[in-house]
């Protein structure tokens, strides 16, 4: 791919919403960041089953989703919830584990309200103290994860959150509650 500054248009699928394709223009640098993403996303779905560990796929999707909502040099335009998930991730601290969402993965079931052999998925964890000792330095982001995707599925949030970044969506409501706090807000 060249370095062309001439914008090329890229067709996403709305995933948030409507499921419809959008056509957005993009130049090829911010091109080179959506496929190494997208390309994050195919080896951790590929990789996301009951079985397997998913850490290194999440940090590496967390990483390329900072990367493409920090592009053109503004503040970074990704959630405050994952860009905490992404820091974390970069010292090594897991945030999810494998949960059963459906209660058709488990005995009992009752028939017609769950699905047989469904699989278990990955859900973001809670966190209250991820590193025992040490004080959080953006409290406002942990308690935005805390409220926006702690329990929720990690590739499904972190597919809305792609889709988002990408389409320039603002943040989701709710999001405004943590805008200009910090570490002094949350002081004892």
């Amino acid at each position: 791919m060249s370095d062309d500054p001439r914008p090329i248009e890229v067709s996403v699928r709305d995933q948030s919403t409507s499921g419809e394709v959008v056509g957005l223009e993009f130049t090829p640098f911010r091109v080179r960041l959506i496929a190494a993403c997208e390309g994050a996303f195919a080896r951790l779905e590929a990789k996301s089953g009951p079985t397997h560990n998913i850490f290194a796929e999440t940090g590496e999707v967390l990483f390329w989703l900072y990367a493409i909502s920090n592009f053109d040099g503004d503040p970074p335009t990704i959630a405050p919830s994952f860009r905490w998930a992404r820091d974390n991730y970069g010292h090594g601290n897991l945030l999810h584990e494998l949960h059963y969402t459906d209660r058709g993965a488990m005995l009992p079931f009752v028939l017609g309200k769950t699905r047989l052999g469904a699989l278990p998925v990955h859900c973001w964890i809670a966190v209250n103290v991820v590193r025992p000792g040490v004080r959080e330095r953006h409290p406002e982001r942990l308690a935005a994860y805390n409220r926006f995707i702690a329990g929720q599925p990690v590739i499904t949030t972190l597919r809305a959150e792609f889709t988002r970044v990408i389409c320039g969506d603002p943040l989701p409501a709710g999001y405004a509650d943590f805008e200009g706090m910090t570490a002094k807000d949350f002081d004892p």
